[in-house]
């Protein structure tokens, strides 16, 4: 079900948080051309044209125009107020009347080197309007007090203001190691304290592919390089890092090659590659409502590590544990609905993640190989279902589908109507796999039982929450999970309705935590 949104091939379809139906875009159909940001809204399917400043950059050095804005120019609506929306050129540009006007909110915050900015192109003049340099790159406001931002430009500027673009502070000089004329790719604020942001910077353009990560906890007055664990390798310089929104010091980072975790605050790194394919990790994103770990590659579509809950509950406890049930997310059961006509062969299709809710757990050294059993009850006790689980070092994954028990196989003895010449063998029988049926909405309790010893404890179950989704897309059940030692209860909210299913594609369901592909190209 895919439209355009306005915008066009270069730029970011931005929603608004609170209001699905408004889109913001950014950049026309060959780049950003001055500044082009489009408003749309859903309800009409039109969509509004509010560029900051109304000048055509095509054929033009950028030396010679007012604002320089590159290809995929920042595009940020405030996590405090959503009418608040804000772009950057050389400077910070602010709207707070769906782009009615722009303010220019700060000086220019990079080298404003005129001798880069000159005609571009070799035998014969380029000066598309788009590649830049001096240009503010990264940018992005604190979502722990409005008015502080942060901004790193594509020649080697970094720049805070803590008082709603007021004044600005050049706070380059107090990054350690940092690279000449380095890209600074990637800025997240952190959520928890407005002086904490973390940014990831390259310079690979000018022969330089060593990673440049760093974390400042005071409002850029001092930093810390953070590449403990990144490989030493030609395609380790960095392109995002990303901050998650549950656990503090948790922390995601795409480099040229694969993603990395750390899980003390960037002190230390690890791949998270699993069955990722090597590829330039350009965005990072974690989708709050389901929890899952977005990428956005380049050349290998969008893959999504779906419910990263264990990673979020990981910790050194836990890893001393013989085994561990995670407190799981909210499970949604879906139905299935008519699908619009698609191409046969779509590039840009994925698969859907299992109909199920997931559950997760840790097997330590101790109970590897181990045989694991998860018996699903419901608030009576009365046992639903029991599933064969894995039992592999680190964190394992089972699927429940919702369902019970199959009944008795079925024994077929006579052949099909009109089917005479079946043969059912010398037996004269062919067995057929029993019925389940799909348990209805209620509370269900799960036990992990693994090797010799069978942790149980039973927690109390949830009072009903209300979910309000603007679509009627499928049925869900908001499965409430609490943990208590090796049990979790899962309460069961009445069904509701979902925009959810329709964005949904891209699965695999090994026992461990993996990736699935959103779309393009898995070669």
């Amino acid at each position: 079900d895919w439209h355009q949104v306005g915008g066009g091939e270069s730029g970011f379809a931005t929603p608004d948080p609170t209001d699905p139906n408004i889109v913001w875009s950014s950049a026309s159909g060959s780049g950003a051309r001055g500044g082009i940001v489009v408003r749309h809204d859903e309800r009409t399917r039109q969509f509004r044209n509010v560029e900051v400043w109304p000048e055509s950059t095509g054929g033009t050095p950028a030396g010679e125009i007012r604002y320089r804005f590159q290809w995929t120019f920042p595009l940020l609506i405030s996590p405090h107020d959503n009418n608040t929306v804000y772009v950057t050129s050389q400077h910070v540009h602010r709207t707070r009347n769906g782009g009615q006007s722009w303010d220019v909110i700060s000086p220019d915050l990079t080298t404003n080197d005129k001798s880069r900015q000159g005609i571009s192109g070799g035998l014969t003049p380029d000066n598309i309007g788009v590649e830049y340099c001096c240009v503010i790159y990264a940018f992005d406001e604190s979502p722990a007090q409005q008015g502080v931002f942060y901004a790193g430009s594509n020649d080697g500027k970094m720049h805070v203001s803590r008082d709603d673009g007021e004044t600005w502070q050049d706070v380059t000089e107090n990054l350690p190691d940092w690279p000449v004329d380095g890209v600074v790719r990637g800025i997240d604020a952190s959520r928890w304290d407005a002086g904490k942001a973390y940014i990831t910077v390259e310079a690979h353009q000018v022969g330089d592919f060593a990673p440049y990560v760093y974390r400042t906890e005071d409002y850029g007055e001092s930093w810390t390089k953070i590449v403990d664990g990144i490989s030493d390798h030609v395609l380790s310089f960095g392109r995002s890092i990303q901050e998650d929104p549950v656990r503090p010091g948790l922390l995601f980072l795409g480099t040229e090659n694969r993603v990395y975790v750390s899980f003390d605050d960037g002190n230390a790194w690890q791949p998270l590659i699993n069955n990722m394919p090597a590829a330039p990790m350009y965005g990072i994103a974690i989708q709050e409502h389901f929890n899952d770990l977005v990428i956005g590659t380049y050349g290998r579509g969008f893959w999504i590590m779906d419910d990263i809950t264990p990673l979020q509950q990981l910790s050194d406890e836990v890893r001393l544990t013989s085994a561990y049930l995670f407190e799981p997310r909210d499970a949604y059961r879906f139905n299935p609905r008519t699908s619009p006509a698609v191409q046969t062969i779509d590039a840009s299709a994925g698969d859907n993640p299992p109909n199920a809710a997931f559950i997760n757990y840790w097997v330590g050294d101790g109970m590897v190989e181990s045989p694991a059993t998860l018996v699903i009850a419901d608030a009576q006790g009365g046992i639903v279902r029991t599933l064969e689980g894995t039992s592999q070092p680190g964190i394992n994954r089972v699927f429940w589908d919702f369902r019970g028990e199959e009944s008795t196989p079925i024994r077929k003895r006579v052949p099909p109507l009109y089917a005479d010449w079946v043969d059912y063998g010398p037996e004269r029988v062919r067995v057929q796999n029993g019925m389940s049926v799909r348990q209805p909405p209620g509370t269900y309790t799960v036990t992990l039982i693994i090797g010799d010893e069978e942790f149980a404890q039973l927690s109390s179950s949830c009072a009903e929450e209300e979910h309000n989704f603007p679509k009627a897309r499928s049925e869900t059940f908001g499965l409430k999970w609490h943990c208590s030692k090796r049990s979790a209860t899962i309460s069961t909210e009445r069904p509701t309705r979902s925009i959810v299913s329709s964005g949904y594609v891209g699965s695999c369901t090994t026992s461990s935590m993996c990736w699935r592909i959103r779309g393009g190209l898995t070669t």
